[in-house]
C-alpha cells in the first residue's frame, strides 16, 4: 500500500489546528471569568454605597448633621463613577478578547487551508 508523504505534515497541521481551537475555549473561559468578576465588583460596590447610605441614615436617625442635598449629589456621583468604571473594563476586555479570537479564528482559517492544500499521494 502507497504511503501518503503529507500524512505527517497532514497530522502536523491538524494538531496545530485543534490547538488553537482549545485556545479558543480557553479565552472564551477566560472571558467568562472577567465578565463574572466584574459582576462581582460592581455587586460589591453598590453594597458598599447602600451599606453607607444606611449608616448614613442611622446616624441621621440619632440626631446628626444632616446634608441631604450634598450627600444625594455624592450619591449619585459615586454611582456613576462605579457604573463608568466597570463599563470602561468591560469594554478594554471586549475588545482585547475579541481581537484574541479573531487573530486565533484567522489562524486556524491559515491552517487549514495548507492543510486542504497538501497533496494525496
Amino acid at each position: 500500500m502507497p504511503h501518503d508523504k503529507s500524512a505527517d505534515k497532514r497530522y502536523q497541521l491538524a494538531q496545530a489546528i485543534m490547538m488553537r481551537e482549545r485556545q479558543i475555549d480557553q479565552v472564551n473561559a477566560e472571558r467568562r471569568r472577567m465578565q463574572a468578576a466584574l459582576d462581582n465588583y460592581e455587586t460589591e460596590m453598590h453594597a458598599r454605597l447602600e451599606h453607607t447610605r444606611e449608616l448614613h441614615e442611622e446616624h441621621m436617625a440619632r440626631g446628626g448633621i444632616y446634608l441631604h442635598r450634598d450627600d444625594m449629589e455624592q450619591d449619585a456621583a459615586r454611582e456613576q463613577l462605579i457604573e463608568s468604571t466597570t463599563q470602561a473594563y468591560r469594554e478594554q476586555a471586549q475588545t482585547v478578547f475579541a481581537h484574541t479570537l479573531r487573530r486565533t479564528e484567522s489562524d486556524i482559517d491559515d491552517l487549514q487551508q495548507q492543510r486542504d492544500n497538501l497533496p494525496w499521494d
